[in-house]
């Protein structure tokens, strides 16, 4: 029947403090102090990155240093770093080609030695069969 349900009646509304709200108290002497987010961990590389180059590109590239670890043995001349005058005990390094061995360095080898004026491949198998001449 109508009339006879029981009348709809708006909830009271109650004040809930079990979520925390929006807005904040500190204590009277405190301070805020604004703090930017902390950086992102970095990620874990699976693959070694390569190392940077040495030299930007299109710089030419810096003159090597001699070979540090000596391939020579006891009377031998290393021809990297003898004076012009051990130079000259090696066969066709006269006067004249101590000079220009010691501003053609570094050597890579004794073959190299065919970058000098004047040693060719008949020469440079002397010097080789000689067998003082060492990098």
């Amino acid at each position: 029947e109508p009339g006879t349900s029981d009348p709809v009646v708006p909830a009271q509304k109650q004040e809930d403090n079990t979520f925390p709200t929006n807005s904040y108290s500190t204590p009277e002497q405190s301070q805020v102090i604004s703090q930017p987010p902390a950086p992102p961990e970095p990620e874990q590389q699976t693959q070694a990155t390569p190392p940077p180059p040495t030299q930007a590109p299109g710089e030419p590239p810096e003159p090597q240093e001699p070979v540090a670890q000596s391939q020579c043995t006891e009377g031998q001349v290393n021809i990297n770093t003898a004076s012009i005058e051990e130079l000259q005990e090696i066969i066709h390094i006269g006067p004249a080609r101590a000079p220009e061995t010691v501003n053609l360095r570094p050597f890579t080898s004794v073959d190299d030695m065919d970058r000098i004026p004047g040693i060719g491949p008949s020469r440079l198998a002397d010097i080789k069969a000689q067998g003082i001449a060492c990098v």
